[in-house]
């Protein structure tokens, strides 16, 4: 199978990451130890340069589906610990960083997917996304990643357990893009944001906007910088006033 990595590139003063194997959709992106340790070498460098935000997406038609399955059957009880702890570290790095983030939901997304875009500030999700869901529960395991702890805060518990529990136990039931969608509107009438997340929340819509020219004026308003805009032109003076620059008489006309 492919190693996932996470890939850096910029773009304006955004940061864009993207989850990619290499290969095409009909080998998703899966989270091994290895693509563990390219995230840590990718956040040394989004902690270390200076963005105004960052956007992290998947390669077509894949965000990302969770864990790397194939590594279970070798993994001990300690292993296990080592591995819910790194992806509880990493993905507390993201919620740390000291500018917005936006997870852009462009594909598949199951598990671990889900669990380290509920890490960003918030999240898009594309209109042709067909699989969105935690199916842990469906192989006899639990999400390990922080899904059992914000899902509850961001839907409330009965929803939560909906999609944790009972819809993997429904035949791995999931979500396509407009069910997601149903599920984070519930929670956002809910929300009592503050005003920096709402000032966050402007950096996001910029983001989500696509037009990088807004972000930096959006993260000047998310660090409380008032942005002061640009004095318009003094009008050119009217022939009758103009002076000589010599003299400076009313030159004549």
């Amino acid at each position: 199978m492919p190693d996932t990595e996470f890939k850096l590139a910029r773009a304006g003063d955004v940061a864009i990451v993207t989850i990619d194997n290499g290969a095409d959709h009909t080998k998703p992106t899966f989270f091994s130890r290895g693509a563990l340790e390219s995230l840590d070498r990718v956040l040394d460098e989004l902690e270390r340069a200076q963005f105004a935000a960052l956007v992290l997406t998947g390669k077509p038609f894949v965000f990302a589906a969770g864990a790397d399955v194939t590594e279970f059957p070798d993994v001990s009880p300690e292993l296990a610990r080592e591995g819910s702890r790194a992806g509880h570290e990493l993905f507390a790095r993201i919620a740390a960083l000291p500018y917005p983030t936006v997870a852009a939901i462009n594909g598949a997304c199951l598990g671990g997917g889900v669990e380290i875009a509920l890490h960003c500030d918030a999240r898009t999700i594309s209109s042709g996304v067909r699989h969105f869901a935690c199916p842990e529960v469906f192989l006899g395991i639990f999400p390990a990643w922080g899904g059992t702890q914000i899902i509850p805060k961001l839907v409330g518990p009965e929803t939560a357990v909906k999609f944790i529990v009972a819809n993997p136990l429904k035949q791995n039931r999931m979500l396509d893009a407009r069910k997601a969608l149903e599920l984070v509107e519930d929670a956002v009438e809910r929300l009592e944001r503050s005003p920096r997340e709402e000032r966050r929340l402007r950096v996001v819509g910029a983001v989500v906007d696509g037009d990088h020219r807004d972000v930096s004026r959006a993260r000047q308003l998310e660090l409380g910088v008032r942005h002061v805009p640009r004095a318009p032109p003094r009008p050119s003076p009217s022939p009758r006033r103009a002076r000589s620059s010599r003299t400076g008489r009313p030159a004549a006309p």
